[in-house]
């Protein structure tokens, strides 16, 4: 370090931190209402931008990679987590599950998270993913988790059975200008992924069914997203967990879907949670 630059030792932090401890260091360093507002405002202001989240994820990413940081800090937590402290947590995550606390969770949510917030980075993510270097990047790591099939199963698992609940919502889609609703965390990555894809024109939930025969039964099922690409295609996709792809009623609704596009000059695909939940956004047209 060079000469005159100031470390701080364990002792000076102590005393740092018992001076804290009296009122009166306290209200001598008490920032002002107008003061404390700006300095909330400068600090969500550089959190919520794109290029400050990136940089943090990097910095996360470089530490945990150093065998030493990782092992204090998994040392640390281990040693934080007494039996008091698994009483606290458990306490504040019972408060937590109260209607009353999700429902102000809730809407302080949606008060922070505007329109205008959640376009201006859908923008600049858009931009970010049409850099060649950030989309190889990407690309590679994906190709690599997605190729473990270690991996594949854990993931399958974890979206697909989830404790026999499914995630529902509705979806604020700036590109169709309405809300769609999702029946699972599949199709709201689907809907993520279209919503980002420049050559998609519109999308959204099927408004019509398709017969298929079911041991010798006929039956309806309506299948899952409708979309419109800017070039013509009109697609039909259906959204299935990787592991029930293969099972015989989900294949037989397969070959039903595909033979109903044929007559109907559309065109049938599959996407699971390989072709979903990624962080790039690929071209749709590799898949079609």
């Amino acid at each position: 370090m060079p000469k005159g630059v100031y470390t701080r030792t364990e002792e000076h932090s102590r005393a740092l931190s018992q001076a804290w401890q009296r009122p009166e260091v306290r209200e001598r360093h008490k920032l002002s209402p107008d003061a404390k507002e700006k300095w909330r405002q400068s600090i969500k202001q550089v959190r919520s931008s794109f290029e400050s989240r990136k940089l943090s994820g990097d910095i996360s990413r470089a530490q945990w990679e150093c065998p030493k940081i990782r092992e204090s800090r998994i040392t640390g937590i281990q040693k934080a987590m007494t039996p008091e402290r698994r009483k606290q947590l458990a306490e504040l995550a019972r408060k937590r599950a109260t209607p009353e606390f999700l429902k102000k969770m809730s809407e302080t949510h949606k008060k922070r998270w505007t329109l205008e917030m959640r376009q201006d980075y859908s923008k600049k993510l858009t931009e970010a993913f049409k850099n060649p270097v950030t989309h190889a990047i990407k690309t590679a790591a994906n190709r690599r988790r997605w190729d473990d099939p270690e991996y594949v199963a854990k993931a399958s698992q974890r979206l697909s059975k989830q404790e026999g609940k499914y995630l529902q919502g509705s979806f604020k889609s700036v590109k169709n200008k309405c809300n769609i609703t999702f029946q699972s965390s599949y199709e709201l990555h689907a809907f993520i992924r279209l919503e980002h894809d420049d050559s998609v024109k519109s999308y959204g939930r099927c408004g019509f069914s398709i017969i298929y025969i079911n041991s010798g039964l006929a039956k309806r099922y309506i299948p899952d997203i409708f979309v419109e690409y800017t070039d013509g295609r009109k697609c039909i996709i259906e959204v299935k967990p990787l592991l029930k792809v293969n099972e015989a009623t989900n294949l037989t609704k397969a070959r039903a879907g595909e033979e109903y596009c044929r007559e109907n000059g559309l065109q049938y695909i599959i996407w699971t949670e390989k072709d979903t939940i990624k962080f790039e956004m690929e071209d749709t047209h590799e898949h079609c």
